[in-house]
Order: C-alpha cells, then structure tokens, then sequence
C-alpha cells in the first residue's frame, strides 16, 4: 500500500511538471490586428538581406490588403521589440537572434539542415509572456516562401495569373500552426516563353 501511495506521489509531481513546463511554453495565439487597431509588429534581423527585406515589405503590404491596417517592420535590436506582445519573426538563426534564443532552447527547430535547401517553417508559440509567429527559412530564399506559403495557406490570400484574391477582414489571428516543408526539387522556377515579356515592367516581373 505504501508503494502505490509513492508511485502516486510520483505520477502528481510529473503531470504537475509537465502542465507547469506547457504553462511557460503553449501554443500562442498571435493577434495581428483586432478590429481594425495593430496589434503586432514584423521583426526582421539587425541587418536584413534584400531577401529578407523583401519579405517582410510583402508580409506588410497583404496585412494591410486584408485588413487596412499597417503593422510596423523592426529590426530585432529595436527598444520597441522588447515591449512588443505579438511578434512575428522572419528570418534564420544566423542573422536573427530572437529565432536564434528560441532555437537554442529547443523551442524552434531552424537551421541550415533542418529542413534544408530552400525548406521552411511556420509556427506560432507563446514563451516568457510573448506570443511569436515564425516564418523563418534554412536560407533567405526559404523565408521569402515562408511568408508566401503563409498568406496563402493560412490567410487564404489567393495568387493566380489574372490578380491576386484577398479577402477581407477587421481582425486577424493566428492561432496554433506548426508547418515545416522542403521542397523536393532544388529548383522551383520555370518559365514559358511568352509574346507579352517585351511589355513587363518590374512590378510585372
């Protein structure tokens, strides 16, 4: 009898562990506008590519498609980050040290072989009081499908040949995503003659 009491003891302190572990680090719930008012800001490294860059300008102008809203772009040593609440992090651990911190501590697994090649991840977490999405890549390249993948996975932000369909919205939030993908092919462009390239511009391209 006194062993079951022990083994019982033991079985409480785990479980009260374990809920006290998952208390630090749920899946969060990223509140990026709500009704109309920014709630979340876009954080990129210190020294962004023009990947990266480009990246976070394409995150920003579809946020603001969707929802009328401009949210603002940081780099990750901005006074501002460290009150931020919502934050979305784009970028890889070698250049962003906030992906790299939660890397470190198991909390994101993003490195240059893991997914790899132009592989990426998407994943929400809440971790010391901050709520992070994550949309980060193996190399710049991934990033920039990170956030493509993204808008159109999550945010149902449709692209096709004849203009993009953007739907409409006052809030928008981002609950438990967890989604990682390589691509089987090192290569994902192709592209078909056409009659119409003499008449692209820069935007067209």
């Amino acid at each position: 009898m006194c062993v079951d009491k022990i083994r019982y003891a033991v079985v409480v302190m785990i479980l009260t562990l374990a809920v006290i572990d998952l208390g630090n680090h749920v899946i969060a719930e990223v509140v990026i506008v709500n009704k109309g008012i920014p709630q979340a800001a876009i954080v990129t490294s210190e020294k962004p590519s023009e990947m990266e860059n480009q990246a976070a300008g394409e995150l920003s102008r579809y946020i603001k498609e969707m929802t009328g809203v401009s949210i603002p772009v940081f780099t990750e040593n901005d006074k501002s980050v460290k009150g931020g609440t919502n934050l979305i992090l784009l970028g890889r651990p070698e250049i962003n040290s906030l992906i790299n911190t939660l890397a470190h501590r198991n909390l994101v697994k993003l490195s240059v072989d893991s997914p790899g090649s132009d592989g990426f991840i998407i994943k929400t977490i809440s971790d010391d009081k901050k709520n992070y999405l994550i949309l980060g890549g193996s190399n710049d390249r991934g990033t920039l499908y990170a956030v493509y993948h993204f808008l159109e996975n999550v945010c149902r932000v449709g692209f096709f040949r004849d203009g993009d369909r953007i739907p409409s919205m006052k809030t928008l939030s981002v609950g438990e995503v967890n989604i990682t993908e390589r691509p089987y092919f090192p290569e994902r462009c192709s592209m078909v003659s056409s009659y119409a390239w003499p008449y692209y511009n820069k935007a067209d391209w």
